[in-house]
């Protein structure tokens, strides 16, 4: 799926695109942050920092798609 979005994003930059990248980085991110407390859980420590390396990945994904879309809407606003 990531891929896909990312192929998305290449040939279009779709404000519905970025919406669904934004969407779903954070869906992964809540993700990895479970997975990040089941390996502290059974004390397995580097594969938890791995999730929390994963889960601060998804997060910048998702800030900087919501900076594409308040930059796309304040262009449309400038030009309206």
């Amino acid at each position: 799926m990531s891929l896909a979005l990312a192929f998305a994003v290449v040939r279009t930059v779709s404000p519905l695109v970025l919406v669904a990248i934004v969407g779903f980085a954070v869906l992964y991110a809540v993700l990895d942050l479970f997975e990040l407390s089941h390996q502290v859980a059974e004390s397995r420590m580097a594969l938890a920092l791995f999730a929390l390396l994963i889960a601060t990945f998804h997060m910048a994904a998702t800030l900087i798609a919501l900076r594409l879309v308040m930059n796309d809407r304040r262009a449309a606003t400038a030009a309206a």
